[in-house]
């Protein structure tokens, strides 16, 4: 929750994309062994049928993701997306995945847990909102790796920026 947001390297294609798509990713396959493993061993790690319901709307919106992959145009397009956007169903089947872990550890943690993660979310955004004031469209301060990211500093442009402040309030 705090590290995502913040990894950028400026050397990569699409960085401020694939700096964070490909570590979220490789964070959630570990995540998810272990969570499996969890689930095994005590049943309150389940997720019930509560929580199932909720995440009914993200698993409708993967399966029209499957069917679009199979009968649209371009199969690896639907699978990873374009490199700039990388939401393809790959990347949303591994939120969906840690949507459901995180869902569990509330379930069994309780609120404080999701009190921490608001915490460590809202942090995050504070230290990106800095950063992203000195970009060439607040305070140009000559860094040229954020002067190349259009507004959004190390999230890539205005646009994700915005939308992740938006999420962290």
């Amino acid at each position: 929750f705090i590290v995502t947001p913040l990894l950028f390297s400026p050397w990569r294609i699409a960085a401020a994309v694939t700096s964070k798509q490909y570590f979220f990713m490789g964070i959630v396959d570990v995540l998810a062994i272990l969570w499996t493993w969890l689930a095994v061993q005590d049943t309150r790690y389940r997720l019930g049928t509560k929580n199932l319901v909720a995440l009914l709307p993200i698993g409708l919106l993967i399966i029209s993701m499957i069917v679009s992959t199979f009968i649209g145009a371009d199969r690896a397009t639907s699978l990873f997306s374009t490199i700039e956007r990388g939401v393809g169903l790959v990347f949303t089947l591994h939120a969906l995945v840690f949507t459901a872990i995180v869902a569990s550890m509330i379930r069994v943690q309780g609120l404080d847990l999701f009190k921490k993660i608001a915490q460590a979310v809202l942090f995050s955004a504070v230290v990106v909102a800095g950063v992203t004031f000195f970009t060439k469209e607040a305070f140009d301060v000559g860094i040229t790796w954020l002067n190349e990211s259009a507004g959004g500093a190390m999230l890539g442009n205005s646009t994700i920026a915005g939308a992740y402040f938006i999420f962290a309030l």
